[in-house]
């Protein structure tokens, strides 16, 4: 959703590029997570809770990437004309530490619980992308992404990473 929020301006081309990269790298990001929770069946699930260390590592880098830098040197992301798979393989770059939280899940529940799951994650997708089209309509929401979005993600992958890490301790 947020990539629809970035994605305005002149060349930027249609939203629905970006929504449909984005559904398809969910898509992505769901099956190598099955992938790798139907190989890994001999591994028990509470070990899966090492995965936390994905986002706690992203986001500390994210963080050490900001020291010293001012708000001019923040780039934001080139996604003016980009296309389908330009837009799946970010949504994919972007939600490696989501493999991190749906493998142990996808262990853990049911073949028809996985799929209630992974239909509920598309809607609400599905909600994200919608809400990112209203907030790219609205400049002054757009500005404090621009403003404040590099100092939030890897704060949010930082204590992701720590949840997910602390479910090794139960």
């Amino acid at each position: 959703a947020l990539l629809l929020a970035v994605r305005r301006g002149p060349g930027a081309g249609p939203r629905s590029r970006v929504m449909v990269g984005t559904f398809l790298g969910f898509a992505v990001l769901v099956a190598v997570s099955i992938g790798i929770a139907v190989g890994s069946s001999g591994v028990p699930v509470h070990w899966f809770g090492l995965f936390g260390v994905v986002p706690l590592g992203l986001g500390l880098w994210g963080l050490s990437r900001l020291r010293g830098r001012s708000d001019s040197e923040v780039q934001s992301p080139a996604l003016a004309g980009a296309g389908v798979v330009s837009v799946a393989a970010l949504t994919v770059a972007n939600g490696g530490d989501n493999v991190s939280l749906y493998v142990p899940l996808f262990r853990s529940v049911s073949v028809g619980d996985g799929v209630v799951t992974v239909v509920v994650f598309g809607l609400m997708l599905a909600v994200w992308c919608v809400l990112g089209t209203v907030v790219a309509n609205r400049s002054r929401v757009i500005a404090l992404i621009e403003r404040g979005g590099h100092v939030i993600a890897p704060t949010v992958l930082v204590a992701v990473g720590l949840v997910v890490l602390a479910s090794l301790l139960t």
